[in-house]
């Protein structure tokens, strides 16, 4: 072999070594690469489902809202049925204390005339 010859394959050697070092890189990236893109996709299935449970417990604090905003209802209902009960009791206590006044003046005019005769 002459000098070039032997050169070339040298250059060539050269070559082949550098790109099968390209080639186990790129391989390299690819691995890592693929790894962060399953990293991600996990992450995304996570941050879903975290999601679908916010969600979800969203709906369960709206439901019992509603319970309680249909119970003050009710209760201010009640309250407000109570508070005329005790109105209108206390219109009725004072028509009979008005009554009973009357007839503890009636019970004394009669007590005056058994008295007198």
């Amino acid at each position: 072999m002459n000098a070039d010859e032997q050169l070339m394959d040298m250059l060539r050697d050269e070559m082949r070594a550098g790109f099968q070092l390209v080639s186990k890189g790129i391989e390299q990236t690819n691995t890592n690469f693929s790894e962060a893109v399953g990293e991600i996709h996990k992450f995304r299935s996570e941050v879903t489902q975290e999601f679908s449970e916010i969600k979800e417990f969203r709906t369960e604090v709206s439901t019992k809202l509603d319970e309680i905003k249909e119970f003050r209802t009710e209760v201010s209902t009640k309250l407000d049925g109570i508070a005329a009960l005790f109105g209108a009791s206390e219109n009725n206590v004072g028509k009979l204390e008005k009554r009973l006044v009357k007839l503890e003046h009636r019970m004394d005019r009669l007590d005056g005339r058994d008295k007198r005769a």
